[in-house]
């Protein structure tokens, strides 16, 4: 029989992979019964049109008619799901590959998309695991059931940016740097290097508009203690975009994935119970509550933060320069605070790289968190509890 794509485009797509995310087995369960592709085979066999497997749902083909056009339209679509093209900037496939260690996910679950229950009517893993046996993109369990990339895939391909090589994310934050400090305009290879980083973010179309005049530094709006890169478009509107998610779709951190974000957030929580709720809303389990007051110069102001981090995760990296006594990470923000037991320490850890834009607070700002650490260390001396300062968060 003949097929018909009932998806509208790629981003609904997309959403039905997130729903699958959410609840897999409500999904899974309504896509079962068998009315559905009985009525969408019916359909494509009156109009003998279908998607091209693999390619935007705005182009169409013709359905596959023979079992061996059948198979080669199952083979491209898989391998285009766990392509470099796509799967670097497919979240929900990252999480769900990094659930094992090996990477195998249930073919059961790519049958829950909608271009897959087109293709295979009957959801059952045989038909694809059949089309995929000789893949050089993807590899079929033993048991027939299961599903992952070929492992020559899993390591990262370096990427070109404006015209130079790069072969991790830290390359890439340190090539943007320097950038976000430029006043005016950048330079015509320093723009050709953002224009390459932007075709990596998922919305770069809609963020590209009618076209880029001029690429400029700037702050967004909800965010404006960081920097960004901003869009000069050339009907004079102006687009910002974070060139972190460009980053993360060009290098994606498949450890951090396997935490989704609400077990980051209760690890974050277990290991820095109040580190949400603003400077020094409560003890960093270290010892904290029993400094003795200002200590100058000991704060690391941490702007640009790269995603996925976690208390945890920058305790670790930026305990290489010395005594960590307590980190605040600002709610939905590319903020952090991170506090040193000596301003010696503070200072080395300037030199650490790959963590965003570092410098020491200092001025009224330094003045005015310490003064916040106080408050909320003698309303807790007062029985005060959570009720404390406001902090930041």
């Amino acid at each position: 029989g003949h097929f018909q794509s009932t998806m509208a485009d790629t981003a609904v797509e997309e959403e039905v992979k997130a729903e699958a995310a959410a609840a897999p087995s409500a999904e899974t369960t309504a896509a079962a019964p068998e009315v559905e592709p009985k009525v969408e085979t019916a359909a494509a066999e009156s109009s003998g049109a279908m998607f091209v497997p693999g390619a935007p749902s705005d182009k169409q083909g013709q359905a596959p008619q023979t079992e061996e056009e059948k198979e080669a339209a199952i083979r491209k679509q898989v391998e285009y799901y766990f392509s470099d093209t796509n799967f670097r900037k497919d979240k929900f496939l990252q999480i769900e590959t990094a659930k094992s260690d090996e990477q195998w996910i249930n073919i059961s679950v790519l049958n829950t998309f909608n271009r897959m229950k087109i293709l295979v009517p009957s959801l059952k893993p045989e038909p694809i695991a059949s089309a995929l046996k000789s893949s050089e993109v993807v590899e079929i369990s033993e048991c027939g059931t299961k599903i992952r990339r070929h492992k020559s895939l899993w390591g990262t391909k370096p990427v070109e940016l404006g015209g130079k090589s790069y072969s991790s994310r830290n390359e890439v934050i340190s090539r943007v740097q320097p950038l976000l400090k430029t006043a005016g305009t950048l330079s015509d290879d320093d723009a050709s290097f953002v224009k390459d980083l932007l075709k990596h973010h998922a919305t770069a179309a809609a963020k590209e508009g009618p076209g880029i005049a001029a690429i400029k530094v700037g702050s967004n709006p909800k965010f404006p203690d960081t920097k960004c890169f901003v869009l000069v478009r050339v009907d004079g509107t102006e687009e910002d975009f974070s060139y972190l998610k460009c980053v993360a779709n060009i290098f994606p951190d498949l450890e951090s994935s396997r935490v989704s974000t609400r077990k980051r957030k209760a690890d974050a929580a277990a290991d820095e119970p109040n580190a949400k709720r603003g400077p020094a809303a409560g003890s960093s389990g270290d010892g904290d509550t029993e400094s003795a007051g200002f200590k100058k110069g000991t704060i690391v102001l941490v702007r640009d933060l790269p995603e996925d981090q976690t208390v945890a995760s920058m305790k670790s990296a930026f305990g290489v320069a010395g005594l960590v006594r307590y980190v605040e990470m600002v709610p939905d923000q590319p903020l952090a605070y991170v506090r040193y037991e000596t301003a010696e320490h503070a200072q080395k850890a300037l030199e650490i790289g790959g963590m965003g834009t570092l410098s020491i607070l200092d001025g009224d700002d330094e003045k005015e968190y310490w003064d916040k650490i106080d408050s909320t260390r003698d309303c807790k001396g007062r029985g005060g509890g959570r009720g404390g300062g406001r902090g930041r968060g």
